[in-house]
């Protein structure tokens, strides 16, 4: 597993003249384009633009930086703008009955649900298969392109037949994380969750999306 950027902050020395400070800029470049190639959170990148500045500010240094220098901090300001897009969560889940959900209050058929971003995905091994893409905004749990106005309950038995993607973060593929079970146990089984008019879902959290990947990179590292 990749160390966490920010741990290699401490380790840089303070800069003596501008050649060490040119030297630490393009090290704290490179952090910049392995933080993007990792897809990294955003403040990672802001954490890094601010040590560069303190290393200029703390030791006063007076010397006219060159086209060099303000190039490279043109591609710090360039590195953290192209991160704007909030951190998504997205999950790809298979529920086998979709008539275990109501859409604006009314209850789901298994035949022709009304489920928005729910998908017919074939038959497989003889039954109907369906396939539910979600991308959630991590920081505020709203899920994007969800039909303005429309309401969800959901209780889906999903089982191992879910997937999470999060930048910088290994695939997970199996059970349903307990952060999907907002309304209820799902014992790694169910999604429970409540889906309000703008696609927000009810009660999320981000602090335990970030608890579960904590945990799931542990397992995934010992793998």
């Amino acid at each position: 597993m990749t160390e966490p950027i920010t741990c290699k902050l401490e380790s840089l020395p303070m800069p003596r003249d501008m050649e060490e400070l040119k030297a630490q800029c393009d090290e704290i470049t490179h952090m910049l384009v392995e933080a993007e190639a990792l897809k990294k959170e955003n403040e990672v990148l802001r954490d890094l633009v601010k040590e560069l500045y303190r290393i200029v500010e703390e030791n006063g240094l007076r010397v006219a930086p060159s086209q060099a220098d303000v190039d490279l901090l043109k591609k710090v300001a360039a590195a953290i703008a192209t991160t704007d897009e909030p951190p998504k969560v997205i999950i790809d889940a298979q529920p086998r009955y979709p008539e275990n959900a109501t859409v604006n209050g009314e209850e789901e058929d298994n035949d022709n649900p009304k489920m928005p971003l729910l998908s017919n995905g074939g038959i497989e091994y003889g039954e109907q298969v369906w396939k539910w893409h979600l991308e959630i905004d991590m920081h505020t749990g709203k899920i994007a392109g969800w039909p303005e106005g429309t309401t969800a309950k959901v209780w889906y038995k999903v089982c191992d037949m879910c997937k999470v993607s999060i930048a910088g973060m290994k695939p997970y593929d199996g059970y349903v994380p307990n952060f999907l079970s907002i309304d209820g146990s799902g014992y790694g089984d169910y999604i429970y969750i409540t889906i309000g008019p703008d696609g927000t879902i009810k009660n999320w959290s981000e602090s335990a999306v970030k608890a579960w990947r904590k945990e799931w990179e542990k397992e995934a590292d010992r793998d």
